[in-house]
């Protein structure tokens, strides 16, 4: 029953996940009966409606991609800010040289090796650019949307959950409802 639960809720409907958690469903059922801990009327869960829409806002398979989506939005917006900030490089290279003296009209006599050094550092900064303004500014748009998104998703997953919950709480209370009248019936 839990795992139809899941599986409507979820919307994954691939063939593996299916079968993998019937698989799983069947074999802690076989495993519970066989450790005899599985009684006529189930083990009862005590949840209360505030632990049951914590749990769902924290383990919803919608609201972990859509806080997987915040942080891929930071991302953007920290690139995006990266390319107006200055730009720092630097650039080190050793060489040894020998040269041939009578390339250049001399006496036709190869020179001792001796070592080059050479270190360049430079720097560029974009003093004005629209377009990266605008890439940035519309970066933290969308950071903004991920982060509506997110509060929307966690607040439809906690809202369908509690009408799961007061559902279940509404059948649980028809259901001792019906025994006791049964019992007075018999009485």
């Amino acid at each position: 029953c839990l795992f139809a639960f899941w599986l409507l809720l979820s919307g994954y409907f691939e063939a593996f996940l299916v079968v993998a958690g019937a698989g799983s469903s069947v074999a802690v059922v076989l495993f519970a009966r066989r450790m005899r801990v599985l009684d006529r009327e189930g083990h009862p869960i005590h949840l209360s409606l505030r632990a049951a829409m914590a749990a769902a806002a924290q383990q919803n398979p919608s609201v972990l991609l859509s806080k997987e989506r915040i942080e891929a939005a930071k991302g953007e917006v920290s690139t995006q800010l990266g390319a107006m900030l200055p730009n720092l490089s630097a650039n080190v290279r050793q060489s040894q040289q020998t040269q041939f003296l009578g390339t250049f009209g001399l006496a036709p006599v190869r020179t001792e090796p001796f070592s080059i050094f050479d270190a360049r550092v430079s720097a560029s900064q974009n003093l004005f650019s629209l377009s990266l303004i605008q890439r940035w500014r519309a970066s933290r748009e969308a950071l903004q949307v991920a982060e509506f998104d997110a509060q929307s998703s966690r607040f439809d997953t906690m809202a369908s959950t509690g009408l799961a919950y007061l559902e279940g709480v509404k059948a649980a209370t028809a259901l001792s409802m019906r025994q006791a009248n049964k019992r007075l019936i018999q009485d």
